[in-house]
């Protein structure tokens, strides 16, 4: 575990440079919970349209609060939208397909996602 003074250091360093990429409502950039004293830093650019990659917001995050223009505008959220961002399927890039790969594909292919 880093000491705090060496996560600092690099926190300072590494800041500017760092950029946190949300898609649509996936669920996974909302953890661990703001309930559970968490909170995202730096610039946060989030893509609120499915397949839409002409289309995003950037919003800068504090240490004290999150913007609530990007991923927290989201009310609903999912997990099919962390299977794929942009229109490329992420879960299949480590030859990993799961039981949601196959809902998914079944919603896509009967074009009612």
């Amino acid at each position: 575990m880093f000491a705090q003074s060496t996560y600092e250091g690099v926190k300072n360093i590494l800041l500017p440079i760092l950029v946190r990429v949300t898609h649509y409502n996936d669920i996974v950039p909302r953890l661990p919970l703001a309930l559970m004293n968490f909170r995202h830093i730096g610039t946060e650019i989030h893509y609120p349209l499915y397949n839409n990659i002409k289309l995003f917001n950037e919003c800068k995050d504090t240490q004290t609060k999150e913007s609530s223009k990007c991923i927290n505008s989201v009310i609903t959220f999912g997990i099919a939208s962390h299977l794929q961002y942009l229109g490329v399927r992420v879960s299949r890039q480590c030859g990993f397909v799961s039981g949601l790969d196959a809902v998914l594909d079944y919603l896509v292919e009967a074009n009612l996602y």
